[in-house]
């Protein structure tokens, strides 16, 4: 072999080598795609570890980001806070509009929990508290961050191991639980006329088969149904019941001429387990601009008029889950009562 061939192949091995070690340094090379560096010019400090392995740390820019449990970094440092870590997804904070916002991002830095939380409130290691900047309203959350009930909630507070949550007026108190929350009481407020009506129930077999959707339903269907009885107008029953209950529910004039004094005695209760049937009884007691008002008792009848007599009203509201699953008046039942007033002895 000539010493030009010899030469030629000792480039060749040389190429071969420098290739080589060019293509080990490209693949091997974390920093490349993690951002992990080891002369530490990136990591400033170290913070919290999770029980998964990865640290919290913070650079030095002043924000903070995450490694894993081989210390690469997988969540760049840009973040004004990083609030907590599970195993999918981390929970930041960052300046949106000159506001600072708190949302979640999964390890590859995709948003899943979008960034409209004022505050994040963890309560006793089971549950958070998201509080929406735009409107106050809140979300319950559990430690995976997955919605705890369907619906928002205008407020919500924890105190001595409940969390008491407020919609539309009504406060509803759970019990914090591991599994999930124990409906434990719910008070409610309904406006009857210009009369509030405040009623409690705390009975645990009714909130095992109600929700709070259920009561403020129940709640809508009662102030809508009163208003619809002065006003003598029932075109709106369909928005409260089914048509197979209509004809029943239509009562002309039975409140012509009231004039609301009271609403007091109020009771709940269950007619009906089987098939969820509700009753829902108040008393109003009322001044009617009537003539004249026949009662009748065990011996006689009589006949009073407005001014001699005090009047009221017993109302029973009965409710059952329709089709929908969803809370709907089924019959009404008028009761009225009128109590002759006692006669002024003359003094002598």
């Amino acid at each position: 072999m000539s010493n030009q061939a010899k030469f030629l192949i000792s480039l060749l091995f040389i190429a071969i080598i420098i290739l080589c070690a060019g293509l080990t340094r490209f693949y091997f090379d974390v920093t490349k795609n993690t951002g992990y560096t080891n002369d530490g010019e990136e990591i400033d400090a170290l913070f919290r570890t999770y029980e998964n392995g990865m640290q919290v740390f913070a650079s030095a820019n002043g924000y903070y980001g995450l490694l894993d449990e081989e210390g690469s970094v997988i969540i760049e440092p840009e973040w004004i806070e990083i609030l907590t870590v599970t195993d999918q997804m981390a929970l930041v904070s960052r300046k949106i509009q000159d506001e600072v916002l708190i949302g979640g991002i999964d390890f590859e830095e995709n948003v899943v929990l979008p960034f409209v939380f004022r505050s994040m409130e963890e309560i006793q290691n089971t549950y958070y508290i998201g509080t929406a900047a735009e409107d106050e309203s809140c979300i319950i959350y559990n430690l995976e961050f997955e919605p705890v009930f369907q619906n928002s909630w205008d407020s919500a507070e924890y105190s001595n191991g409940m969390l008491l949550l407020e919609r539309d007026g009504c406060l509803f108190s759970y019990y914090i639980a591991e599994e999930e929350p124990i409906f434990r009481k719910a008070q409610m407020t309904c406006m009857v006329e210009k009369h509030e009506l405040d009623w409690n129930i705390a009975n645990r077999i009714y909130l095992s088969e109600l929700n709070p959707d259920d009561l403020l339903r129940i709640n809508h269907c009662v102030t809508s149904y009163i208003q619809m009885l002065l006003d003598n107008d029932f075109s709106r029953l369909s928005s409260i019941s089914a048509p197979e209950y209509s004809n029943g529910l239509s009562k002309t004039d039975c409140f012509a001429g009231f004039t609301f004094e009271d609403v007091t005695d109020f009771s709940f209760s269950s007619s009906d387990r089987e098939k969820q049937i509700y009753d829902f009884a108040f008393t109003i007691e009322y001044d009617a601009q009537l003539p004249e008002q026949k009662t009748s008792t065990e011996a006689t009848e009589t006949t009073a008029s407005a001014g001699e007599v005090e009047q009221s009203v017993q109302v029973r509201l009965s409710f059952q889950r329709s089709a929908s699953n969803r809370m709907i008046l089924t019959s009404v039942d008028l009761d009225y009562h009128s109590i002759q007033a006692p006669v002024q002895e003359s003094e002598a």
